[in-house]
């Protein structure tokens, strides 16, 4: 939850912060509910002013991430981090490019006829615009598979003319790189990842011996903290992200 505050005065946010100086972090109640916040400094839009953000969340939404320790917690929010970077490639995000393929004409057209040819044209002009594969069969037959080898987060729906399905696609908005990237960016995290036994993408170059799946990692000086899940591979099967915490964490 984000509450803007200019001065003593909140004047933006589902309601309204206690009057008077706030520190810049802590917690307050409201409406019988407990939330921990933290604040930065703003200036607004277009006159300059100085403004100060908040962000809420509920106390009782964090208390899972909390750890025996300081480090404990911090590798548990890091962690919880990471795999939400991988989960909204296959939440609300992809709908736009859902509703994108099942309404395209030439695409609809091509399936309808059980057409490859067509149907991978069809296909190509639908790519590099949030898509980074795209694969579609009809009759229990594949049509088409174009994008890259190593993709994310696959979303199953159908194609339909009219009333009638007339075919199936499966496709991905993010890739391996794509993840590796955000991860790196957004929270400063090392990637390893792994198809079966075979590592087909490293930010930390060569890494020698077998990588657990948690605890401690030492590596090129660099002391890391480890953490694993499992994602969905393109088009099915499983691919293991192990994410590189390094500690300390700054």
């Amino acid at each position: 939850m984000t509450i803007l505050r200019t001065g003593e005065r909140t004047v933006a946010g589902a309601f309204a912060l206690p009057s008077g100086e706030l520190p810049a972090q802590g917690t307050l109640t409201r409406g019988g509910v407990a939330y921990q916040y933290t604040s930065y400094p703003a200036s607004s839009y277009p006159a300059g002013g100085a403004l100060r953000v908040y962000l809420l969340r509920r106390i009782s939404t964090t208390a899972s991430l909390c750890g025996a320790s300081a480090q404990d917690t911090l590798v548990n929010t890091i962690s919880r981090i990471a795999h939400l970077i991988y989960d909204g490639e296959a939440g609300r995000r992809t709908l736009v490019q859902i509703q994108r393929v099942q309404a395209n004409r030439p695409l609809l057209s091509a399936v309808a006829r059980r057409d490859p040819a067509a149907t991978r044209r069809a296909v190509q002009t639908l790519l590099h615009q949030h898509i980074v594969r795209l694969r579609v069969s009809a009759g229990g037959r594949l049509l088409s598979d174009v994008g890259g080898p190593l993709v994310l987060a696959p979303v199953h729906a159908p194609l339909r003319l009219g009333r009638r399905t007339i075919g199936r696609f499966v496709l991905s908005i993010q890739d391996d790189e794509g993840y590796k990237r955000l991860a790196k960016r957004l929270v400063g995290l090392d990637v390893l990842m792994y198809a079966g036994s075979r590592l087909v993408k490293s930010t930390v170059g060569p890494v020698p011996g077998t990588v657990p799946a948690s605890g401690s990692l030492r590596y090129r000086g660099q002391s890391f903290r480890l953490y694993t899940f499992y994602a969905k591979a393109f088009p099915s099967g499983r691919l293991r992200i192990t994410v590189l915490i390094p500690i300390p964490y700054s």
